[in-house]
């Protein structure tokens, strides 16, 4: 039987987020470590939590050799200022050998950088919102021809909504231009301007192979009418905020089976195209006629005990042990059946 895991996670230092007053999010990790560990913990697992530091890969392959666990549990999430290290490393721990769980490296690669994933769907076909990019040190540009105010400024290579303020949302291009500016000085990234899309907002957790999903949940606002309808760093992680307070999830959401079956389409198309293996969460949001387009794409989302994705999970009728566990026995898929059933023993 598989005795003993290595929880390879990002271990959170002083950076760029604390600059921004964003570091509750990085130190976010460390819960998602903690109920893992816990978790396994009670069905008799090992476990041994691996913290990676800048300038650590090394010292984390020597670790591992040493260790020679049986799975390796991939939380790793990025380093500061180097958002393209989340898929490097994953690159680096899937050449050891070892089972690691979560999406592929070159899936973690691509779906960091928002524009390079929208013109990958919309390539496939599938809706995403118009888009401009913004480089650092470029002369501005007026937006691209059919891009319509208002629209959402954000840093390219981010997650767990890094950077969306209220004043992300922009009507102008005065406006436009201050925010690009901000996520240049700011985060030292291009800055993704989107058009906005007003209508009802969704996210959905999707695991393979084989192919399933869980539960869709929307998130509702009840925020003034003046206020932008908008998912911000304050709405997830700020409790004392307004946005934290007026923002809340329904899982499952209220649809028709018709609607249901249009974004768990979207979502299991995306994540077959760009994702293949592991778990991702898929966020969608309705333009102003209703039909459905693809936001972001998030592989590895945030498993932590308060996190979306165990909530997806549980309304759909799986605990937190079994989404981990499923997360697990997807990283053993192709091997050895009966290390793969040790895994999926675990309930």
């Amino acid at each position: 039987m598989c005795t003993d895991v290595c929880i390879v996670y990002n271990e959170p230092l002083p950076g760029v987020f604390d600059d921004a007053g964003e570091s509750i999010a990085v130190a976010g990790v460390l819960d998602a470590v903690s109920a893992v560990t816990e978790a396994l913990h009670e069905k008799g697992y090992s476990c041994h939590p691996l913290p990676v530091s800048p300038g650590g890969c090394n010292d984390m392959l020597r670790r591992l050799s040493r260790l020679n666990p049986r799975v390796i549990f991939n939380l790793f999430e990025g380093f500061d200022r180097q958002p393209e290290s989340e898929g490097m490393v994953a690159a680096l721990l899937e050449k050891t050998g070892i089972p690691v769980t979560g999406a592929p490296s070159r899936a973690l690669t691509a779906c960091i950088d928002k524009a390079k994933t929208k013109s990958r769907l919309r390539s496939l076909g599938l809706p995403t919102a118009d888009w401009h990019l913004y480089e650092p040190g470029a002369p501005p540009q007026p937006p691209s021809a059919g891009l319509r105010f208002p629209c959402v400024v954000k840093p390219l290579a981010t997650d767990a909504s890094h950077g969306l303020t209220e004043r992300s949302l922009v009507s102008s291009i005065h406006e436009m231009y201050e925010q690009v500016a901000q996520v240049h000085s700011r985060y030292g990234q291009a800055a993704l301007v989107e058009e906005f899309l007003p209508g009802r907002e969704f996210n959905i957790l999707v695991m393979g192979p084989p192919l399933r999903h869980f539960s869709i949940a929307e998130i509702c606002y009840s925020l003034p009418v003046s206020k932008p309808q908008l998912c911000t760093y304050a709405s997830k992680w700020e409790e004392g905020d307004e946005y934290y307070a007026a923002t809340r999830v329904q899982c499952p959401a209220q649809l028709t089976a018709a609607e249901a079956r249009v974004i768990e389409d979207l979502a299991a198309r995306a994540f077959d195209e760009l994702v293949g293996r592991g778990y991702a969460r898929i966020d969608l949001r309705a333009d102003r006629s209703g039909a459905i387009h693809i936001l972001e794409i998030n592989p590895n989302p945030d498993i932590g005990p308060a996190s979306g994705a165990q909530k997806e999970a549980e309304a759909a009728g799986m605990s937190y042990h079994d989404l981990l566990c499923e997360i697990m026995a997807q990283a053993w898929s192709g091997r050895d059946r009966v290390e793969c059933d040790a895994f999926a023993s675990l309930s």
